[in-house]
């Protein structure tokens, strides 16, 4: 998988203080970065987990790919030991009898790597000023990768070549914020008088599902996706998004909730 070759040296060094307290930290690193298939098996190990949801110190001295390797694999095995999910609607929540099928959806080695990468993606995001035509004059404009109208926007003014990583990103956010931030999509959280950053996108969970899947769907199509073998793992989120999103909800309900906003920043 791509997301294991992104380890860092001190991420298979605090594997191997954590799961081989007692073996020579330097071997131990040199035989995981050589048998990848022991690596996989390792990062399901519940003291990694234990470690890495526990210590804040632990938080800051891995890189987000391996938390997210860990934290991934921890939700596929938790929505097998339940039969539903819970679903934001309107200020409370209601269960959906489909966590085995949410589970399933990670048994595909492209599926989870690519969710990996997506939430890695989101640690450090980035704006830049375009100068853009409207209305017959040149103006200088904003743009936020974390923003989707933004992305739409910038999508329009790209050439069909370069508009592969716009159309992915689009789909990337509304799942992004429907899997780690759903109450930014529920219609209760963004009533008046509601506190919610979200009203700059103003979607509904509806709204982003809808967008995420047909990004996805346009995305999968690029030339680019096929060229980089990326057109499966997106034709997949596309007609499984709101599958996609369950794992995600349950990192963010029940292993980051209280550091969420410390790993992403604001959205």
């Amino acid at each position: 998988m791509m997301s294991l070759h992104r380890l860092t040296t001190t991420d298979l060094r605090l594997v191997a203080a954590t799961l081989f307290p007692e073996a020579s930290p330097d071997r131990t690193v040199e035989r995981l970065r050589h048998e990848p298939s022991l690596l996989e098996e390792l990062l399901e190990d519940e003291r990694l987990f234990r470690r890495l949801t526990a210590e804040g110190e632990a938080l800051v001295q891995v890189s987000p790919w391996l938390l997210f390797s860990v934290l991934l694999r921890r939700a596929r095995r938790d929505l097998r030991t339940v039969s539903y999910t819970l679903e934001h609607a309107v200020g409370e929540r209601v269960a959906v009898f489909d966590a085995e099928r949410a589970a399933a959806l990670l048994d595909d080695p492209s599926i989870l790597d690519y969710l990996i990468v997506l939430l890695t993606s989101f640690t450090r995001t980035e704006s830049w000023s375009l100068e853009v035509e409207e209305g017959g004059r040149i103006r200088r404009r904003r743009f936020s990768d974390l923003s989707p109208d933004d992305m739409i926007a910038l999508a329009a003014l790209m050439p069909e070549p370069l508009r592969f990583p716009i159309l992915r990103r689009i789909a990337d956010i509304a799942l992004f914020v429907t899997g780690i931030f759903p109450e930014h999509a529920d219609a209760w959280y963004r009533l008046p008088g509601r506190r919610a950053a979200a009203h700059r996108a103003g979607r509904t969970l509806e709204e982003y599902e809808e967008e995420g899947s047909r990004f996805y769907r346009l995305a999968a199509q690029h030339e680019v996706a096929r060229r980089t073998g990326l057109d499966r793992a997106l034709d997949a989120l596309a007609e499984t998004f709101p599958l996609a999103r369950k794992p995600l909800n349950v990192i963010a309900s029940q292993y980051i909730h209280t550091t969420r906003m410390a790993l992403f920043g604001a959205v």
